[in-house]
C-alpha cells in the first residue's frame, strides 16, 4: 500500500518566483526593477495575478431581450385597449339619444270657395286636367248623387293635392279659348267653384264658377272687357258646338239659332243657347263672376249661392 504523502513541515519553505524575489529585496539585493525572462517585472506580477482569478461574463442573448421588449409591447397594447373600451362603454352610456324625426303628411291648403252661401255637401276629387278624367269624373258623381233636390260641391285637386286654377279647367273646357283674342280674354283669379245639381227628377246638370282678376280694372275697363269677351266667347260656341260635349256626356247636336237673353234672378240679360238635342247652355257675368251651367235651374241654384246678402 503506497504511503500518503504528508504536509511538509512549515518550516519548510516553498519557493516560488514571488518570494524570491521578495527575498532579493528584503536581503537588499537590487531586483527592484528590470526585467525577468524578458518581462518588466510588474508585467510578470499583474500576468501572475490575471491567471489566478477567473472572470465568467453573464450573457443576455438577443433572443431573450428580444422576448422582454415585445411582452412590454404588448403589455402597454392590451392596457390602452382596455382603458379605449371603458372609455367608450362610458361614451356610448351616457350619449343622448337621438331625437326621432317624424314627417307629417302633407297637409292640404285652405280651400276658399265662391259660393258665399253655401253649406252642403262637399268633396275632393283628384282630377289630371284631360276631357276623358273630366267626363269620368261626372259619370261616377252622376251615379253617386241619387237624391233629389241635392247639390254637391266637387274641389279639384292635382296628384300634389294643389287647388286646380280657374284659368286652367275653363281653358280645358273651352279648346283653350280659341279664336279669341287674347286681349279679349279675362285674367282670372285662381279660386274656381263647382257643383253638381240634381234636380226635382234627379235629372243631372253642372254649374261652375270663376271670377275676374280685376284689381287693376276701373269699372269702365271692366265693363269693355266683358262685353268683348262675351260676343268672342258666344261666336265659339255657336262655331264649335261639340266643345261642349264632355260637360253633357253627350254630343249636343246644332244649334238652334243664337244666343239670346232671359231674366235669371237677380241677372236680367242671362245669355242662353239651345240645341237640336234638347241641351240648354247658359252663362252670364255677375260684376267680377263668370257663372255658366249646362239648365237654367243649375244656373240659378249657383247664382243664389254667389249673392251677396
Amino acid at each position: 500500500m503506497a504511503e500518503i504523502q504528508r504536509k511538509p513541515p512549515s518550516q519548510i519553505k516553498i519557493r516560488t518566483l514571488e518570494t524570491d524575489v521578495e527575498d532579493m529585496r528584503k536581503s537588499g539585493g537590487g531586483l527592484t526593477s528590470g526585467k525577468i525572462l524578458g518581462h518588466d517585472l510588474e508585467e510578470v506580477i499583474q500576468k501572475n495575478n490575471q491567471e489566478a482569478v477567473t472572470f465568467f461574463s453573464t450573457e443576455i442573448t438577443p433572443e431573450k431581450n428580444s422576448s422582454h421588449k415585445n411582452k412590454i409591447i404588448f403589455t402597454v397594447i392590451g392596457t390602452i385597449i382596455v382603458l379605449g373600451l371603458i372609455v367608450g362603454f362610458f361614451l356610448f352610456k351616457n350619449k343622448p339619444a337621438n331625437p326621432e324625426v317624424s314627417t307629417s303628411p302633407t297637409s292640404m291648403p285652405e280651400y276658399v270657395s265662391l259660393l258665399n252661401n253655401f253649406n252642403g255637401q262637399r268633396e275632393f276629387v283628384s282630377f289630371n286636367l284631360t276631357l276623358s278624367d273630366f267626363e269620368k269624373i261626372l259619370v261616377q258623381q252622376f251615379n253617386n248623387l241619387t237624391q233629389s233636390q241635392t247639390i254637391k260641391e266637387i274641389v279639384f285637386v292635382d296628384s300634389d293635392r294643389n287647388f286646380i286654377s280657374a284659368e286652367n279647367i275653363l281653358k280645358l273646357l273651352f279648346n283653350n279659348f280659341s279664336g279669341i283674342s287674347f286681349s279679349d280674354q279675362p285674367k282670372w283669379e285662381k279660386d274656381f267653384s263647382f257643383i253638381i245639381y240634381s234636380d226635382d227628377i234627379s235629372q243631372k246638370s253642372i254649374a261652375y264658377v270663376a271670377k275676374i282678376d280685376a284689381k287693376n280694372l276701373n269699372a269702365f275697363a271692366l265693363s269693355g272687357l266683358r262685353g268683348r269677351f262675351s260676343l268672342a266667347f258666344e261666336n265659339l260656341i255657336e262655331k264649335k258646338p261639340e266643345i261642349l260635349s264632355s260637360q253633357y256626356l253627350q254630343n249636343v247636336g246644332n244649334p238652334e239659332g243664337t244666343f239670346n237673353s232671359k231674366a235669371i234672378g237677380v241677372i236680367n240679360n242671362v245669355r242662353y243657347i239651345k240645341f237640336s238635342s234638347g241641351a240648354e247652355f247658359y252663362y252670364s257675368f255677375y260684376n267680377e263672376y263668370f257663372v255658366i251651367a249646362t239648365s237654367e235651374k243649375a244656373f240659378q241654384e249657383m247664382l243664389e249661392m254667389i249673392v251677396i246678402r
